[in-house]
This record gives C-alpha cells, structure tokens and sequence, in this order.
C-alpha cells in the first residue's frame, strides 16, 4: 500500500496556491464533492492492477493461472475510483476521501472485488487536527498471514490555537483581469497555474500567459473557487477550495506502468470533476471525533 500512495504521492506533489481574497468574517460555509474524471488509461491500469493481484491470489493458492479477469470498461467506467468530500465552515475544515482498488477474494476461487480504503482529516482552527483511515493494506491479499490494521482515528495539536488563524492569514491577491473558467457543475474556478502566472508577471523573462481560460498543458493544475476563500490549516496556513484537477502536460513514458502500479489512481486522482458544490445551508455535522470514527468503520469490500 505504501508504494501504491508513494506513487500517486510523486504525481500529486503539487498543493494548491496558498492565497486569499476574502476576509474571515465573510467566509462561506462550503460542501464540495469532487470525483474521477474516468480515462482510457486510468481504466487500463485498473485492469492490469486486478490482474496482478488475481494471478498473485491463484500462484498463492496453488491454482492455474487464469489470464487476465473479465473486467470491460463498462463495468470499470460505473465505479467511483476516488471521491473527496470537503467541508468547510469558518476556521474550520474537513476532507473525507475514497479511494477503491481490486483486489483477489482468496474465499471465493480468486475472483476480484472492491477493497475501499477511507481517509479522513478535520482540522478545527489552527489547533487541533483529527486524522483517520480505515486501515485495511493491500497486500493483506498476498500476506494473509498479516491482519489488517484497524480503523482508527486521532487526534493531535498541530497549532497555537485558533487565533493564530486569524491573525496569521495573508493579504488578499488580486484576480482582477484573469479569466475563469466552469467548474463544470458550480460556480467558476480560476486555474492555479495562472494565478501564479499573475503573481511572476513582473519579473524579467516572465513568460507571456498561456491562451485560453483553461488548465495548464505543462503539468498538474488545480482549479480553485474563483472569490478565492481561504480556510484554516494547520500552522496558520491557508487552505483553499479546490474544484477541478487536472494532470495535463506529455504523458510520461512510464505512464502505463504507473498507472497499473497505483490501480488507475496515478491517473484518478490528477484528473478530477466537480461533482455537487452547496454554499450556505445548514451547518454540517462532519468536523467532531463521531463522524470521522463513523467514515473510516464503513463497510471495507464491495461487489465488483
């Protein structure tokens, strides 16, 4: 599992542009759902993962090897591969993510299932943070003699106190005269890459900003919410609302192995969509020790 998260880690490296534009006072309480844009690729390597981890599965239990599971695109397609579920309500924040892989049912003659891995993170001012996951490793298939981890949550001081949110939190940054573009399913986002073009513009040898309104073609941008609100973090950091990901520049020569050794994530988690976006609405029940316990205790295996 460590090397499946090492290697979305290394495409993921990139972290939103820290910045604001809104004061705290005037902070929009926010539910954002994002989910995988689905690609040929990050089918493909969904396929070639399920099929190490059934040919694994049959040399373990001394079967004959079966070829690669039946698994179409249209049946890979229905799946929801990654889902970030955020919420954000003054200095306070919470992200709950999902994440699927297949795996090999050592019970049921190797065929492939769901394994569902959830990980959450609540941070409560600058403070406090809450993290969490349902524990379960993917090579608990192959080392049955390994039990699975528990699902636990904790709890640690990253921060001052809450104050320091406050005090700490940066100037705003004009976006005045740079283009957004649609989130897809709310409001408009403005693309990281040209904020940060805005930010360099004056410094010699700038280069001109690439045309359009949309995503980088150089690399992994991220689309943030266009008034740019900006939340509490841990060490008085900002965090801010991302809407859109999406991996862009020349696909790696090693993309298909990275895409088989991740299960299709190195490719899932830098191509995302907004799913749902609320702003307003009832405070949301999601930022204590209970809910989080509750996600990471959800049910671990589905049908595939």
């Amino acid at each position: 599992m460590k090397s499946t998260r090492l290697a979305v880690a290394l495409l993921l490296a990139g972290a939103p542009l820290l910045a604001c534009a809104q004061a705290p006072d005037a902070l929009p309480r926010l539910h954002v759902l994002r989910v995988n844009e689905t690609s040929p690729a990050a089918l493909a390597g969904a396929r070639l993962f399920a099929g190490v981890q059934v040919e694994g599965c049959r040399a373990a239990m001394g079967m004959p090897a079966g070829g690669e599971p039946a698994l179409p695109d249209a049946a890979l397609a229905k799946v929801v591969w990654f889902q970030d579920e955020s919420f954000f309500d003054g200095d306070r924040s919470a992200s709950y993510v999902t994440r699927r892989y297949i795996l090999a049912d050592r019970s049921s003659s190797c065929a492939p299932y769901l394994l569902v891995q959830r990980d959450v993170t609540i941070l409560d001012g600058c403070g406090t943070r809450l993290s969490g996951g349902s524990g379960n490793d993917l090579n608990v298939n192959q080392m049955p003699e390994a039990p699975p981890w528990s699902p636990e949550v904790r709890s640690e001081s990253v921060g001052r106190g809450g104050d320091s949110c406050v005090r700490k939190r940066r100037k705003p940054l004009s976006t005045a005269g740079l283009p957004t573009d649609s989130s897809g399913n709310g409001p408009a986002c403005i693309w990281q890459s040209r904020l940060l073009g805005a930010m360099l513009a004056d410094l010699p040898n700038a280069r001109p900003p690439e045309p359009g309104s949309g995503p980088s073609a150089k690399g992994l941008d991220f689309c943030l919410l266009a008034t740019l609100p900006y939340y509490a973090s841990a060490h008085a950091k900002e965090q801010m609302v991302v809407l859109r990901t999406h991996a862009g520049g020349t696909a790696p020569a090693n993309e298909s192995a990275l895409a088989a050794a991740s299960g299709g994530h190195s490719v899932f988690e830098a191509d995302t969509r907004l799913q749902s976006f609320e702003s307003g609405g009832a405070p949301q029940p999601r930022f204590d020790k209970a809910a989080a316990d509750a996600f990471v205790r959800l049910p671990q295996r589905e049908s595939l």
